[in-house]
């Protein structure tokens, strides 16, 4: 039996689809064009996900980032968007924060000479964790560092629209509303 792909999903990532789907697309108007597409794909990466055509992971530390859209406090759908997409175990697999990922985290500095602030570092490291072949986010602090990570621990960072794990039949568009 073929193993699925497994992808690393980051916070900023899920706060952007969450955006989208609660305030609509329009909220994103100031982002470039770019962004709304990754967060079409990251929807897409869910559904693939939630069907079983691969494995979505990101770090138990997003429960603490995914924390609000923009309003503080958040709205009671906000918090319930992102209780089901991070804590239900249909869509994403949580990778605890654990002392050996913790230690990986650090050792990115230590042994590797990766300038990460101490979160995204974490999600770093639990990408490794978890085995994933591409590690999604929007974070430009990350993406900044992406060719250094890949030289350092051969992991992919990549933009959600950069994607090659995402199977071909979730990367057609949808000629009909909820067909």
């Amino acid at each position: 039996m073929p193993t699925r792909p497994r992808i690393y999903v980051e916070a900023t990532c899920l706060i952007d689809a969450a955006k989208v789907d609660i305030k609509g697309a329009g909220t994103m108007q100031a982002y470039p064009a770019i962004r709304h597409q990754d967060v079409w794909v990251i929807q897409q990466v869910l559904r693939a996900a939630r069907a079983k055509d691969l494995e979505a992971f990101t770090s138990s530390l997003s429960i603490a980032e995914c924390s609000h859209i923009g309003e503080k406090p958040p709205e009671a759908k906000v918090k319930q968007l992102f209780e089901s997409v991070l804590l239900s175990g249909q869509c994403l697999k949580l990778v605890e924060s654990d002392i050996f990922v913790c230690q990986d985290a650090r050792d990115l500095t230590w042994d590797h000479g990766l300038s990460l602030k101490g979160a995204d570092a974490i999600h770093v490291a639990s990408a490794r964790s978890a085995n994933c072949g591409e590690f999604l986010t929007t974070d430009d602090g990350i993406l900044k560092r992406r060719d250094a990570i890949k030289a350092a621990v051969d992991l992919a960072v990549l933009r959600p629209s950069e994607t090659q794990l995402l199977p071909d039949e979730y990367r057609q568009g949808q000629l009909l509303p909820n067909a």
